[in-house]
């Protein structure tokens, strides 16, 4: 256990009733994760608000979609999408990721070589896209 939050929970407005009540809501949306639930009971003069924090289990790895073929491109593309890494901040927060994309060449003496063959802007999205070429 150490002093650093795990979570910082933002209302959507300042100053419109305070959150005073969290609780565990179960798994509301199935996707096998525990959300939250947070009541905010002066809210509107008191008629009060829940708030839904829906759990996930974002990676420190990005984790890669889907890979397809570019169809017809007749020179070696794919399409390749994946999720984002923890490590993918707001814009106005320290730190951030570019993700860097690479492909492994047919292993020599040597082993496997590793080169980049793309770079994608790490903009806090929860999926990102890039056109890779894998030529032949």
């Amino acid at each position: 256990m150490n002093n650093i939050e795990d979570i910082t929970i933002i209302e959507d407005t300042a100053n419109n009733g305070d959150i005073n009540q969290i609780s565990s809501a179960g798994d509301l949306n199935g996707d096998s994760y525990s959300d939250l639930v947070a009541g905010a009971e002066t809210f509107n003069s008191s008629t009060g608000r829940a708030y839904i924090y829906t759990g996930s289990a974002i990676s420190v790895k990005p984790i890669i979609l889907n890979v397809k073929d570019v169809p017809n491109d007749q020179g070696g593309y794919l399409n390749l999408k994946f999720a984002k890494s923890s490590l993918d901040v707001p814009s106005n927060e320290t730190g951030g990721v570019n993700y860097q994309i690479e492909r492994s060449v047919p292993p020599n003496a040597n082993g496997y070589q590793w080169i980049s063959v793309g770079t994608v802007l790490g903009t806090y999205n929860n999926y990102y896209t890039a056109e890779i070429h894998t030529p032949k």
